[in-house]
């Protein structure tokens, strides 16, 4: 998220250019040219290592943030490009190049939207997460699977139950960021014999997931009475 900001931020500076061509100091204006070459080809590298960073998150993430991310990088690689061929191209290259900038900015406009919308999405449904803190003593003895996703963060596990309690818990799958700390919470829960426990420090909402999806795996061993 980070690089992504970053990105944004270079980008903009990028679009300063515009302003200093058409301010009256020529001075201001070709010193902007210099560095303007050199923040194009930092854009580049930036945007590049914060879609391969991202890449290993896709299921976490709304398709449209890829691909509005995917045609940026593009749109930046022909941009260059078109700038290194402007001999070839005469007066036509800085109205391209100019026309490209703008898509790329478009791109960058939805990408921010789905990034703003997917995570108030994300945060309203680690809000709405209810524990109902089933019992393992109602339960048959058995091994039940269960999971729970908030896009962003996905968990699955499979529970143990023998002689009415929770035996053991095994983390198949948890999808996270910066949550993986959270996974320690399994060993509060056998240790407490109840799913609703202190979530990890700083790792609160993968914390809430897990703990949803142990909820949701003794729920199957409770309706199956």
């Amino acid at each position: 998220m980070i690089l992504g900001i970053v990105s944004a931020v270079f980008f903009l500076f990028l679009c300063s250019k515009i302003i200093t061509k058409r301010g009256t100091n020529r001075n201001i204006d070709k010193k902007m040219e210099k560095v303007h070459k050199i923040a194009g080809v930092i854009f580049l590298i930036i945007i590049c290592a914060h879609m391969m960073l991202a890449l290993p998150m896709i299921k976490q993430r709304p398709i449209g943030m890829y691909l509005s991310g995917w045609l940026m990088l593009v749109l930046t690689v022909v941009c260059i490009a078109i700038y290194f061929l402007r001999g070839k191209l005469k007066k036509k290259w800085i109205a391209i190049h100019r026309n490209l900038a703008v898509l790329i900015f478009l791109c960058l406009m939805i990408h921010v939207y789905f990034g703003i919308s997917s995570t108030e999405k994300y945060q309203k449904k680690v809000a709405e997460i209810e524990i109902h803190n089933i019992n393992a003593q109602n339960i048959s003895d058995g091994i039940y699977t269960g999971e729970y996703d908030v896009q962003y963060i996905y968990a699955k596990v499979k529970v143990t139950v023998k002689d009415e309690k929770i035996e053991d818990i095994t983390l198949l799958e948890h999808r996270n960021e910066r949550g993986k700390s959270a996974e320690s919470i399994l060993d509060t829960i056998i240790k407490k014999q109840q799913v609703e426990v202190d979530a990890v420090t700083q790792a609160t909402n993968s914390s809430r997931v897990i703990m949803k999806a142990v909820d949701n795996a003794l729920e199957k061993g409770k309706s199956i009475q």
